[in-house]
């Protein structure tokens, strides 16, 4: 990266020099270099560390970036005139989402060895880190949240009629709205930028939407079911486990639209009761405690439902039984009136959590 007129010599030095005048390694003078490195601060040195280190990600890293200590200063330099973030290969690893989420706030990742990190770590915990560690940048994204909540009365009538339909939305995905999941609105979600929709806040215990997002029902679902997947699974975005969350979601919300598209099943509550299919005069069927209705099916025998707990009960001919869970009652109307139980099974154990009955 540079030349050197070493012209101050340590007793090292001296004795390489003695040993052999004309054909001394560049080991020799290391230790001097580094320390001429470490000191400087002349502009044309810090400009060469700076432009030196941003290009390591393309394989040029000269010598002298090789040395920890002068890499780290070198990282200070560039981190001065970019907004650096600086994360080991583990934490990369174990929180992937991280590259996205820091890519749309304009971050350059620093990727450092397990040494590098540390002396990172320390710097920020000095509090004279002109870069961010994990740490740091994940409390500079919680103080970037700035609320200004708005309470119902204050929503127009087009966005109530939205907002509304919060609890029938919960229970597509078969949940609930309680103490331990509150859902508010608000007029601002980040003061950084202006592009978050939602957000599950951990601290308020709440899923937190942005007040834009009630102008239309599906922008709303959407982002309501989002956050309940953080909320209640604990998983975050671009995971594998969040991508399951969502996937089961898909297939609950599917189930239910086609259980209730069934033959002679219609939208009205009090409609489809009036239309459930008539009990077979077949006495019903008591398995420990539980009285199955038995219906006209080549594979089920008969079904039970618990309206308090949304569970559905499903015993087969060939003897088996299943528990479904977060069952909504028309999509039991639905699957009680369907001419073939048969075909929408799999939806139903696609759709919702299940466990085989002893």
């Amino acid at each position: 990266m540079f030349s050197y007129n070493v012209t101050s010599l340590t007793d090292s030095m001296r004795k390489a020099l003695n040993r052999e005048r004309e054909n001394v390694g560049r080991s020799v003078y290391a230790d001097r270099v580094r320390q001429i490195l470490k000191h400087s601060d002349a502009t044309d040195v810090l400009r060469h560390l700076k432009s030196s280190y941003a290009r390591k990600d393309e394989g040029e890293l000269p010598e002298e970036l090789r040395w920890h200590d002068v890499a780290h200063k070198a990282l200070n330099e560039l981190a001065k005139s970019q907004k650096v973030v600086v994360l080991s290969h583990t934490e990369i690893k174990s929180r992937p989402e991280l590259v996205e989420d820091l890519k749309q706030d304009g971050y350059r990742i620093d990727l450092v060895d397990d040494r590098g990190k540390q002396r990172a770590d320390d710097q920020a915990r000095q509090g004279n880190a002109p870069f961010h560690t994990l740490p740091t940048w994940i409390q500079s994204v919680n103080d970037s949240f700035e609320y200004r909540f708005v309470d119902e009365d204050q929503l127009t009538q087009d966005e109530i009629s939205v907002w509304r339909r919060r609890d029938q939305i919960l229970g597509l995905v078969g949940a609930n709205r309680n103490e331990a999941l509150r859902i508010l609105v608000s007029e601002t979600m980040r003061t950084s930028q202006d592009d978050t929709d939602g957000a599950w806040d951990r601290n308020l215990r709440a899923i937190v939407v942005k007040r834009t997002q009630l102008r239309s029902l599906q922008a709303f679902a959407g982002t309501l079911l989002h956050e309940v997947g953080h909320a209640i699974t604990g998983t975050v975005d671009c995971t594998r486990s969040f991508e399951n969350v969502l996937t089961e979601y898909l297939g609950r919300i599917s189930a239910r639209t086609l259980l209730t598209a069934a033959p002679n099943v219609t939208e009205s509550n009090s409609q489809v009761n009036s239309q459930i299919a008539r009990p077979s005069p077949k006495p019903p069927i008591v398995i420990k405690g539980i009285e199955f209705i038995p219906v006209e099916s080549s594979a089920v025998a008969g079904v039970a439902y618990e309206d308090t707990t949304q569970t559905l009960y499903v015993a087969m001919k060939k003897g088996l039984r299943y528990m479904l869970s977060a069952v909504p009652k028309e999509v039991y109307i639905a699957f009680l009136n369907a001419e073939s139980k048969g075909r929408y099974l799999p939806i139903l154990f696609n759709g919702y959590r299940y466990q085989q009955m002893k």
